[in-house]
């Protein structure tokens, strides 16, 4: 049985120039590759972010829309339904609001789109509801230098009465 022997021999003169740059730039190399992923992260919350405001919205409008009746209270209760829609099914983790005054009415669909208290004056014509949520400030952890502090944004919908 023969032992492996680890040799001793000193490098050779133009090799020792090289000793420790492995070291070297797989130290640089990893401070590129924790910039990139920091990045990676904060573009995704960006778009999850994104994501959670455009359905909020959705699901806003969609259950407004429903309560368009063309009475007097399809109005006032598409605001209400759009309102409260929010809140009531976990659309909070992106601290996503709407407000009465995010809540517009039209009679085509591509407007021009009014405030609920003109709505009322007519609502048989309004057949239209776009929601619009408030806007989400979301801070940038890893790449502020890149993107900035923080990215504010907001989505909107629009859902039509069905015939």
């Amino acid at each position: 049985m023969s032992k492996a022997s680890v040799s001793t021999k000193p490098l050779p003169r133009d090799r020792k120039a090289e000793r420790g740059s492995v070291m070297i730039m797989t130290a640089i190399l990893m401070t590129g590759i924790i910039l990139a992923v920091g990045l990676c992260i904060d573009i995704a919350r960006l778009y999850m972010v994104r994501t959670e405001l455009q359905n909020a919205a959705d699901a806003a409008a969609l259950s407004a829309a429903r309560e368009l009746s063309s009475g007097s209270g399809g109005i006032a209760d598409a605001v209400t339904r759009a309102t409260t829609i929010v809140n009531n099914y976990g659309f909070n983790d992106a601290v996503v609001n709407v407000t009465a005054v995010n809540v517009r009415f039209a009679i085509n669909l591509n407007g021009p789109y009014v405030a609920a208290a003109t709505a009322q004056g007519a609502p048989a014509n309004y057949r239209f509801v776009q929601v619009t949520t408030e806007s989400v400030s979301t801070p940038m952890l890893f790449s502020a230098r890149v993107l900035g502090a923080s990215r504010t944004q907001s989505r909107q919908a629009v859902a039509g009465m069905s015939v």
